[in-house]
């Protein structure tokens, strides 16, 4: 679920917004609401928002000095988007200057939230394929520095990087586990062991969670040798 934070200081507006749609449905929840724009900013400082729906004029603290706090403070990478009314349209290009995603007039139609809420959820999508992208190109370049440090083949390149991705408190320490066959005479025996060690690499993988990176596969040189190393 995508979290929502909706700032207005007018409470019919907020009470409204909570029942005009579904939001559970849409893939969203809404985590909190706020009366102004100060209170919105100390809350976003300790927590985790996708999707903030502000209105522009507020007392203490507007929508739009929201908005250039956030930024300015770098509190949230959530998308902004402002309540306004027919007269604010000078706030609203002020606001899409500003990184604001979009605006929605008010009073607020049900039809006008949804499209809004789909293209969030699009740009989400498309914004995790990339993170994904990225890890995957991370880990695979993590475990080429691995191996280049567990064969002896390394430089300060290879160090540095490892330091850094893994956060080691001390010296590089790493754990074997080999799996070996004295006689692979036939491309059978040789597909069992590939199996078992991806069964061994997805399975300590998953126990190691959010250190899933530090446990790879040994490409060996010697093809009787199915090794994976736990770093």
């Amino acid at each position: 679920m995508l979290k929502v934070m909706i700032v207005d200081d007018e409470p019919y507006i907020l009470q409204g917004l909570q029942f005009l749609i579904d939001w559970n449905k849409e893939g969203f929840e809404i985590d909190a609401l706020m009366s102004n724009g100060k209170e919105a900013l100390d809350y976003l400082a300790n927590h985790k928002i996708d999707l903030i729906i502000s209105d522009i004029k507020m007392p203490v603290m507007n929508g739009l000095d929201l908005l250039d706090e956030v930024e300015r403070q770098q509190l949230s990478d959530a998308k902004f988007v402002f309540l306004t009314g027919y007269d604010d349209f000078s706030y609203v290009q002020r606001a899409i200057r500003n990184n604001c995603l979009d605006y929605i007039l008010k009073p607020v139609s049900r039809e006008d939230l949804l499209n809004l809420l789909h293209r969030v959820s699009n740009l989400n999508e498309e914004k995790e394929k990339v993170r994904e992208s990225q890890k995957t190109m991370e880990d695979a370049f993590l475990a080429s520095n691995l191996m280049s440090i567990i064969k002896g083949k390394f430089d300060s390149n290879n160090i540095d990087f490892v330091n850094n991705h893994l956060q080691l408190a001390g010296g590089i320490r790493f754990v074997d586990i080999e799996m070996m066959t004295e006689d692979v005479s036939d491309e059978e025996d040789d597909f069992d062991l590939r199996v078992l060690q991806k069964q061994m690499f997805t399975a300590c993988r998953d126990i190691l969670k959010e250190n899933a990176s530090h446990f790879i596969f040994d490409v060996s040189y010697d093809k009787d040798n199915y090794d994976a190393h736990r770093n």
